[in-house]
């Protein structure tokens, strides 16, 4: 395959200079979430090997050395990366040591379901920098939504952990999943969360996923979830708690959620380097058009073909998003929508984005405006 011309003279390839190694590490998880985009085939034990994991450091350090910034280690996946916490430890020890060894800096992060002893919980909040706590709000709606595999509620264990976290070093967001049932709830969620200590909510709609692993019906409407994530994100501000959606962030320059775009390089438990946040594994051989490389025993060995046509495709954008106001803030329907998947023609449906991109715009226009007016004044 031929390699086109990027800026200043560049391939496409050399445009992919990860500064962050996104690693997951099992399917293993106690929850039975009823919108897990997790595949029932997904592999429980396997992980990734010590050498392959150094080497994929080393790889990822050296682009951070070149842009004078530390290196982001994140554990990730369609699982409980702490049920898996004897090999981070070990994993932590090693990008310590061999960072250390290159003068890179280190940036830890995990998300959590929050179910994990309170030695864990309380080793994690010491440990890392950042931690994406998933907790969906009340119990009425946190059992329902995130039980576990018997069906007992998990809210009591979850907001044990958040109390555990917020005692640490570490900066703590809570990641809540919406569903159609509870969109009109969501200032009821932030009013729930402010109470407890929250101070950075992630707000993230159900979104649809390739395998189809739950009910369509969990999906919000655009409009509905748009209305009450802006009365949610107001209610925050009044508070000083910080409500945000990922999908739109006007102050940022983004499009969809793909790793080459990220500067991510993900790491599959099963030996492969993913594309793509949802390919969590390729047990079935059902992501093989996500994957960008694989791992032998000792490196992490990059698909140049594979991360030309990630490139290729995502900067050939949507045509429904060329004269889209938003489209440089936008994650344009991903992961639902993919344009490894889907033709530039494709139509899908924008309007949350675009009602929130509007309401973004129009807040930031007036804090620089009283920012301004305070200044004159």
């Amino acid at each position: 395959m031929m390699k086109r011309e990027g800026a200043m003279g560049k391939t496409v390839h050399d445009e992919y200079q990860p500064l962050c190694l996104m690693v997951y590490l099992g399917g293993r998880c106690r929850l039975s979430c009823l919108y897990c985009y997790g595949s029932k085939d997904r592999p429980q034990e396997q992980t990734v090997s010590m050498m392959g994991f150094k080497h994929s450091l080393e790889l990822v350090a050296h682009h951070c050395r070149i842009k004078k910034v530390p290196l982001t280690l994140v554990f990730h996946g369609d699982n409980e990366p702490l049920v898996y916490y004897d090999r981070i430890r070990s994993l932590v020890s090693v990008a310590r040591e061999t960072l250390a060894g290159l003068g890179v800096g280190l940036v830890l992060v995990c998300t959590t379901s929050g179910v994990a002893s309170r030695k864990v919980m309380g080793w994690a909040s010491k440990t890392f920098d950042h931690i994406t706590l998933s907790w969906d709000g009340p119990p009425l709606i946190q059992d329902v939504n995130r039980p576990f595999k018997n069906g007992k509620g998990t809210s009591g264990f979850v907001e044990k952990a958040f109390n555990i976290l917020k005692q640490g070093r570490c900066r703590v967001a809570v990641r809540t999943t919406i569903t159609q049932n509870s969109c009109k709830d969501l200032v009821d969620i932030a009013d729930y969360f402010k109470e407890k200590g929250v101070t950075r909510m992630v707000v993230c709609p159900v979104y649809p996923n390739r395998d189809e692993t739950f009910p369509r019906d969990l999906i919000p409407d655009p409009e509905l979830f748009a209305t009450f994530f802006l009365k949610a994100r107001n209610f925050g501000m009044q508070y000083g708690m910080e409500v945000i959606y990922p999908g739109v962030r006007p102050r940022e320059k983004h499009a969809q959620y793909c790793s080459v775009l990220q500067k991510n390089l993900i790491m599959t438990s099963d030996g492969f380097l993913s594309g793509c946040f949802l390919a969590t594994h390729n047990a079935m051989g059902h992501n093989t058009g996500f994957l960008m490389g694989h791992m032998d025993p000792d490196r992490a060995v990059l698909d140049q073909d594979k991360i030309d046509l990630f490139f290729d495709r995502t900067q050939g954008g949507f045509e429904q998003c060329q004269a889209c106001f938003n489209k440089a803030h936008c994650a344009k329907g991903c992961p639902g929508v993919c344009p490894l998947v889907h033709s530039y023609s494709h139509q899908f449906d924008c309007r949350a984005e675009k009602i929130i991109g509007r309401a973004l715009i129009l807040e930031h226009q007036e804090q620089a405006r009283m920012a301004y007016q305070g200044q004159v004044e």
